[in-house]
């Protein structure tokens, strides 16, 4: 949203904008975000297979709340009589009071999922938060909320919350429809959607601006990957491969540590072959005390 409607992915889901202005983001770059005055600014997004997500589903939206109507939606795309799709809205609170969660779902008009439910997440207006949701369908599905990177709150339904029926409809951003009164009111910038259940890794690279770039991140590890951000399970353990060393580590790999010998002359310094002899105070052949 560097100041427009205009889709930086590659499916081309450009906004219709109504009212919607320019406005600082929250690096200071000016016309960076977007601003709604919170009455009558929106913006429509044409249906499209690409917003049609039936299955896992992920967004994330950096928020600037200020004012707004009864209940400031987000972004909303619903089925017939406005009972399911994907929503994410916040309840309306008067002057400085944090913003408790109005929704957060994804589902059909039976089995809808709302990730802040048993939850007491807010966001406090006047400040840039970030806010993401992420939903996993299955025979038990589960919803996700995530504030500045971090998750707040996780709901579970013993149903399958997906096959959605979107009949068509568009994808609003800052209303449901520009005949209710759900305005919403301040910054928004960085609004992203996801047909996959983002990892909780993915969702902090998100926040923090910064590419997810999967490796190893053990610095012990043989292939430790300095500029990895998220470990991927990749890491080949290190450490003394000479079994005659005092450290020696049966289960490294490859050499990352150096071998200490300050143990020896002693039973352990043995190399493969000999066998210590306490009379002589060395290592000598097995060959030697065969019979």
């Amino acid at each position: 949203m560097d100041g427009g409607t205009l889709d930086s992915s590659p499916n081309e889901n450009h906004g219709i904008p109504t009212g919607v202005s320019a406005y600082t983001d929250r690096n200071g770059i000016e016309s960076g975000a977007l601003w709604f005055d919170g009455s009558n600014d929106y913006i429509t997004v044409p249906f499209s297979e690409s917003i049609d997500i039936q299955a896992e589903f992920s967004s994330a939206v950096w928020v600037y709340l200020q004012g707004g109507g009864c209940n400031p939606r987000v972004y909303e795309i619903h089925e017939y009589l406005n009972c399911g799709g994907y929503t994410l809205a916040f309840n309306e609170a008067p002057g400085d009071l944090p913003r408790t969660f109005h929704t957060s779902n994804f589902g059909g008009c039976q089995s809808s999922l709302v990730a802040h439910s048993g939850g007491s997440a807010s966001v406090q207006p006047g400040e840039w938060h970030h806010v993401a949701l992420t939903f996993t369908p299955g025979p038990t599905s589960s919803g996700k909320l995530y504030v500045d990177g971090i998750l707040v709150n996780e709901a579970f339904l013993s149903q399958d919350i997906s096959g959605i029926n979107y009949y068509g409809a568009p994808l609003y951003i800052g209303n449901i429809a520009p005949d209710r009164c759900d305005w919403y009111g301040g910054g928004m910038d960085e609004l992203g959607f996801w047909e996959k259940t983002l990892s909780p890794e993915e969702i902090w690279s998100v926040y923090v601006g910064a590419p997810l770039n999967p490796g190893c991140t053990d610095p012990t590890a043989c292939n430790f990957d300095a500029e990895a951000t998220s470990d991927d399970g990749s890491c080949i353990p290190s450490g003394c491969m000479e079994s005659d060393a005092c450290n020696y580590n049966a289960l490294a790999e490859c050499e990352g540590e150096a071998c200490d010998y300050s143990c020896c002359p002693g039973p352990g310094c043995c190399l493969e072959g000999t066998v210590w002899d306490a009379e002589l105070g060395g290592c000598i052949p097995i060959e030697a005390i065969l019979p």
